[in-house]
């Protein structure tokens, strides 16, 4: 049974999603789309250049809209251009053109699967792409607060020391500045969370959840402005380099998170590995 799936934006979530359905072994065939063309065409190109060491084969193509006609899901996922300063609201304007810009393109090609819309806000977007599409609502869906519903869990579980797989509740309301865990239903193993936290507590870990995805966006966006002189140099050591081990090294940059101490000692091994293999 083919299983296709289309991504539209490949920045950092959609690529990570991508990234995920193939080594997951989710989708049979992976579509790539985005504005930047050749961006896509490069992360499609990742992905299949690591398809030997995944359990399951996954065919991934880029390419445009009419590509999505056949495909069972297609995940929105493209992002603003603009650094955001306060909240997740920042981005309607943009996202909200681009999205009433693609859906009617999409829809145009006959396309009658399922949306799952991750581009924030998430919430406003997906009653968007809904309106804009036409489809049953039953074809329409957004994440919503199940991220910071998986953020909850996992604070409480630091915080208890637990798996965040022993922590049930939900967060609900919207994905951003209105969300609000509902303690009621939130339990520690079988114990209610109500009775190991102090009113105090609760709220901390409020707001803790809520500025926890703002903290992660400004963390990553500083990490890439430290690392693009480290870009750079790499540019110019490709000069002396093989293509494809070189392409190799920016691929362990994109995918490893580390200290940059411990960053350095990974490059510097690939470029002597490299050296010794040109």
């Amino acid at each position: 049974m083919q299983q296709k799936v289309g991504i539209i934006g490949c920045g950092h979530v959609g690529s990570d999603v991508a990234f995920s359905l193939v080594t997951q072994g989710i989708c049979t065939e992976l579509v790539l789309v985005d504005q930047k063309s050749e961006k896509a065409s490069s992360e499609a190109m990742e992905l299949r250049d690591m398809l030997s060491a995944t359990h399951s084969y996954t065919k991934v193509i880029s390419g445009g809209y009419e590509l999505l006609r056949d495909a069972s899901v297609i995940v929105m996922a493209i992002g603003p251009t603009t650094l955001l300063e306060k909240d997740r609201m920042e981005e309607l304007k943009e996202t909200s053109a681009a999205v009433r810009s693609i859906v009617p393109k999409v829809m145009q090609t006959g396309f009658n699967g399922i949306f799952i819309n991750i581009t924030n806000p998430c919430d406003v977007i997906t009653q968007i792409i809904a309106k804009e599409s036409g489809l049953p609502k039953r074809q329409v869906f957004g994440t919503g607060t199940s991220l910071d519903t998986m953020r909850m869990r996992s604070a409480l579980g630091e915080h208890f020391q637990v798996s965040p797989k022993s922590i049930s509740g939900y967060v609900l309301a919207e994905h951003g500045e209105s969300q609000f865990i509902a303690w009621s239903g939130v339990k520690v193993g079988t114990k209610p969370a109500l009775e190991l936290l102090s009113l105090e507590e609760r709220a901390e870990f409020k707001e803790k959840v809520r500025a926890r995805g703002w903290n992660i966006c400004l963390e990553k966006v500083g990490r890439v402005l430290v690392s693009q002189q480290r870009q750079l140099d790499l540019l110019q050591l490709s000069m002396m380099m093989h293509v494809k081990y070189f392409r190799f090294l920016f691929m362990m940059k994109a995918k490893v998170y580390m200290p940059d101490d411990q960053l350095l000692l990974v490059e510097m091994g690939f470029v002597r590995f490299c050296r010794l293999n040109s």
